[in-house]
């Protein structure tokens, strides 16, 4: 599994809850970098700055980074190990390829 984080630059908001995302990042485990970058675009439509490895290679300890969220996709079979998550915190489980439910009514 890879960790990616993302963080976020001025003008930047959050498509969900309109928060003003600078100073903010958010945290995406998937099988590999591009399932992360795909999931980060199709989540936030693009509207990110930079990715890296970690949260100290963001400048997060230096430049006091908030985590915004954290999306977890699982490997193929869909199973999560414990240590993917490893504070508990998931916003997603949706594997890439596929719609995360039923959106027919």
């Amino acid at each position: 599994m890879e960790t990616r984080i993302f963080t976020f630059g001025y003008g930047q908001r959050c498509p969900f809850t309109g928060k003003n995302l600078l100073g903010y990042y958010a945290t995406v485990i998937a099988p590999s970098h591009e399932q992360c970058t795909q999931v980060m675009n199709a989540m936030f439509d693009g509207a990110w700055a930079t990715d890296y490895p970690s949260v100290e290679a963001a400048g997060g300890n230096e430049f006091e980074l908030v985590e915004h969220a954290r999306i977890v996709i699982p490997a193929e079979g869909g199973q999560l190990a414990d240590d993917d998550v490893p504070d508990g915190r998931v916003i997603g489980r949706a594997p890439v390829d596929e719609p995360a439910g039923d959106t027919s009514s």
